[in-house]
């Protein structure tokens, strides 16, 4: 009795470890960033940055505000970067001004669910669908002068084959969530963006 109490009382970290392994099988395939300098322009010494909303310029609707996740999305890994973001009109005269567009963006995932049989009491499923694909423009003006210093392009793809939330698991206050794969895609295009500003500052 007591082997069996104990292997339901696993059954829950069992399935959470589960779910974290199939998550971690989204995994980007295609990770590019390019960016081209103005003839003459130079971003050292650019340490503040303004970071317009993102706009969403697909001409489609998603599930979730794009615009929105973008922009916070980029001003967090500038941040981890070690960058300071300023408030919108509040910027230092020495300070890029990001200005950022979703051209493209394709999430797989949408409206298209297959529910797994053998994780049927958990909430979610799995998703079967090829890519998640999402393309930004970016362009990096000065802050005091109008001048464009650079345009840059990241483009992500995303094979997709792991557990798609919604997923939460409360467990003695503590509530476990996972980010969906369509939205991993638009973070890796952001982490994409932040990566390359920044080798370019520190090359400069």
């Amino acid at each position: 009795m007591r082997g069996a109490v104990e292997a339901k009382l696993r059954w829950p970290q069992h399935c959470l470890l589960l779910l974290f392994f199939l998550q971690g099988c989204a995994i980007p395939e295609t990770q590019l960033t390019h960016i081209r300098v103005e003839a003459g322009a130079s971003l050292a010494g650019y340490h503040v940055f303004e970071v317009e909303k993102v706009t969403n310029d697909t001409g489609k609707t998603f599930s979730f505000d794009v615009s929105s996740f973008f922009t916070d999305e980029l001003e967090s890994a500038l941040r981890t970067k070690g960058y300071e973001i300023a408030e919108p009109g509040k910027a230092p005269a020495k300070a890029l001004r990001v200005t950022c567009s979703i051209v493209s963006y394709s999430p797989s995932t949408a409206g298209e669910k297959a529910e797994a049989t053998a994780l049927g009491l958990v909430p979610g499923g799995f998703y079967f669908r090829p890519e998640n694909i999402a393309v930004v423009k970016a362009t990096l003006v000065d802050q005091q002068t109008g001048k464009t210093m650079a345009d840059l392009i990241s483009s992500k793809s995303q094979t997709e084959t792991g557990v798609i939330p919604p997923i939460s698991i409360d467990s003695a206050g503590h509530t476990v969530s996972l980010m969906s794969a369509e939205k991993l895609v638009l973070r890796y295009a952001a982490w994409g963006l932040a990566s390359k500003i920044d080798e370019t500052i520190k090359q400069s």
